[in-house]
């Protein structure tokens, strides 16, 4: 083995770069010598670098701040509710029949008394006319039997007042008993006649009434054949086509109508709101906010309807806000973002969402003081009003909070500050 000699290169290195010198040939010197001369040049630049680390300054991170505000703020209960028709029709045929003409299209707004369908009317108007016919029938009957009636009432009259008479003679002994049996014999008969043609009369007025009767019915049915709107809506799917039977009170209607002008929506809220939704309710109309999926702009109703049940299963209450829907941006069935308006609450510390972070020890937010140190401060987060959140405790207005950057902040540390635009309503920074 050859002798070895070196010297120490490099600031700071605590392995030496060697120049190596062989006195001897041996390829097995050689190859050890290059892997130490390889491993110290190695060695030394890390070393190098991580000392070059170490030794430079770390930059405060960058930062958006925003200052806490007090303002009034709504007190209100959230919720998802859904659109539900104001009323709803759903039209069926009260007969059965071809469908001989449909009035309107498809989703088409109508109005109460409009034509919707005409079912085939000549049936019934068959019906009635052969009913006509008969009633004209049943009067003449009736009048003969009048006739009849009033003929042997005269009759009947007569051969009472001639019996009278030869009851007295026969008294008298002008006439004899049979003379007198055979008048009153007669008069009996006359009253009998009489009796029959009043039970005749009554027959044939009996049968007008029956007749005019179904006339009535047969021309009830022929008004069902011309079918209209019962309500103010807008139609949906038509589900019979011009020239389909059509049976009478069928399960499928033939169209459904919506009342969407105004129009409700129902939600449900937890029981525990149920104490103060009544008590504010007591005092007038509580206004509901309600903002379809996907949209900023609220439409603005109040409430109308509270159940007298709280659901067991859920805990919860239906209630129902109605709205005059002009613009008809709420829609039956159609989801919305609802806020029931309680009251307000004065003078509420507020800041931004964006800030109120959530630890282990709960909700908490980064506050930077004058020299640009941030400070992890524990707080008691309430409602959230649009973009902004109500600081129960724990903050006070005017001091600064962290909006973005919070990821690369610690405790204690300190932090750069840059301008950007407002993000809610608190003041940005």
């Amino acid at each position: 083995m050859g002798k070895v000699h070196g010297q120490f290169l490099g600031r700071g290195a605590s392995v030496p770069v060697v120049c190596l010198r062989y006195l001897t040939n041996s390829r097995r010197s050689l190859a050890w010598g290059s892997g130490i001369c390889l491993f110290a040049l190695l060695w030394t630049g890390c070393t190098s670098e991580a000392d070059s680390v170490r030794k430079s300054p770390k930059a405060a991170p960058p930062v958006v701040l925003a200052t806490a505000t007090v303002q009034d703020v709504p007190i209100e209960v959230r919720a998802i509710g859904n659109g539900e028709a104001y009323s709803s029709v759903a039209v069926k045929a009260q007969i059965a029949g071809q469908l001989m003409k449909v009035y309107f299209k498809e989703g088409a707004d109508v109005k109460k008394g409009d034509m919707l369908f005409q079912i085939d009317p000549r049936p019934l108007q068959n019906q009635i006319a052969e009913m006509k016919a008969t009633i004209a029938k049943d009067q003449a009957t009736e009048q003969q039997a009048e006739a009849a009636a009033s003929r042997d009432r005269s009759t009947a009259e007569n051969a009472r007042a001639q019996a009278g008479r030869y009851a007295n003679l026969f008294k008298q002994g002008i006439v004899s008993r049979e003379q007198n049996d055979q008048l009153t014999s007669a008069a009996q008969s006359a009253e009998d006649a009489v009796r029959a043609d009043e039970a005749n009369l009554a027959a044939a007025k009996q049968n007008t009434r029956v007749d005019e009767s179904k006339l009535k019915d047969a021309e009830l049915q022929l008004s069902y054949t011309s079918i209209v709107s019962p309500i103010n809506g807008r139609t949906g799917t038509l589900n019979f086509k011009e020239g389909n039977l059509i049976k009478d009170q069928a399960d499928t209607p033939l169209v459904i109508i919506n009342q969407i002008n105004p129009i409700y929506v129902t939600f449900a809220v937890p029981e525990g709101a149920l104490r103060e939704i009544r008590e504010n309710s007591a005092k007038g109309k509580l206004k509901v906010e309600a903002t379809p999926q996907g949209s900023s702009e609220p439409e603005t109703g109040v409430l109308d309807f509270i159940d007298n049940t709280v659901d067991a299963s859920t805990g919860t209450i239906k209630l129902k806000g109605l709205f005059t829907n002009a613009r008809r941006r709420l829609w039956p069935g159609q989801f919305v973002n609802v806020a029931l308006r309680l009251g307000t609450r004065r003078n509420a510390v507020l800041a931004p969402t964006a800030a109120v972070q959530a630890g282990q020890k709960g909700k908490y937010v980064l506050v930077v003081d004058a020299n640009q140190i941030a400070h992890e401060r524990q707080v008691t987060a309430g409602a959230v009003v649009g973009n902004d959140t109500v600081i129960e405790s724990g903050l006070t207005a005017g001091e600064r909070v962290i909006i973005d950057g919070q990821m690369a902040v610690v405790n204690g540390a300190q932090v750069a500050p840059v301008q950007r635009g407002p993000a809610s309503g608190a003041q940005g920074q």
